[in-house]
């Protein structure tokens, strides 16, 4: 099994922000999408 290098756990590292990259979980609905979401 081949692991990850430490620059590529660095870069994954990286992409958490912090930050919401998407709509508020409260905002996502039949209306505003248009279409059934599934529930998970």
């Amino acid at each position: 099994m081949v692991g990850l290098t430490p620059a590529e756990l660095e870069a994954l590292d990286n992409l958490d922000t912090g930050t919401r990259g998407g709509p508020e979980p409260d905002a996502i609905t039949l209306e505003a999408f248009g279409r059934d979401i599934p529930e998970a």
